[in-house]
């Protein structure tokens, strides 16, 4: 399982990041925390909900 930051999954949605830790407070995103604090987003989560929104997007 390959993990993401908050930057690198907005990259792969096209989003901000402040996107991205909505979609995380929403329950659209999962995040794991390391003890430092930082949101590690699964790849795979986060190409799926990017699919979901370009099937959105093109109606």
């Amino acid at each position: 399982m390959e993990l993401l930051t908050t930057n690198d999954a907005a990259k792969i949605l096209g989003k901000a990041g402040t996107t991205v830790l909505y979609y995380e407070r929403t329950g659209k995103l999962r995040a794991e925390r390391t003890k430092s604090g930082l949101r590690l987003f699964n790849r795979s989560e986060v190409e799926a909900l990017a699919k979901t929104l370009r099937t959105k997007a093109n109606g």
